[in-house]
């Protein structure tokens, strides 16, 4: 399993909290244009502020069913948790916090980047995807099987 930028908790004075509270569909259309007009072209009813209001919802949904908080615990796969450097969602301690709570995973700080390292640097974090899969017992088992 790999995860970029995830959250796994979200606790009542998380930083992220207010920014996500605070999302408009106008900033998110000024922020991430591209995304938002291929919302728009392949949707065939697009409504991009109930979008919008539904993605905060599930954002900031605390509940059991929000966030897996210490379920990742029994996580029993191999695990790759990778952030950007510089993510304003996903913090450093966060990812320790939950690799530490992940027995065996792995951890991957992309340098130079921030939420959206896939992004800016592709080659890098294809690079860790790469790297992490190589090691992986499943990724081992598919190559003595052939």
């Amino acid at each position: 399993m790999v995860t970029l930028g995830s959250q796994w908790r979200l606790e009542a004075n998380d930083p992220s909290k207010e920014l996500l509270s605070g999302l408009t569909p106008d900033f998110w259309a000024a922020r991430f244009a591209d995304d938002v007009a291929f919302y728009k072209s392949s949707n065939p009813e697009p409504n991009f502020p109930k979008l919008v209001d539904a993605v905060k919802a599930v954002w900031l949904d605390t509940t059991e069913s929000g966030y897996p908080y210490d379920m990742v615990e029994k996580i029993c796969c191999p695990t790759l948790i990778m952030r950007g450097d510089n993510d304003f969602l996903f913090s450093l301690d966060e990812a320790v916090a939950l690799k530490l709570k992940i027995a065996g995973s792995s951890l991957a700080n992309i340098p130079l980047t921030a939420h959206s390292s896939h992004q800016e640097s592709p080659k890098l974090v294809g690079e860790m995807l790469k790297q992490f899969l190589s090691h992986t017992k499943i990724n081992k088992q598919f190559k003595s099987d052939s």
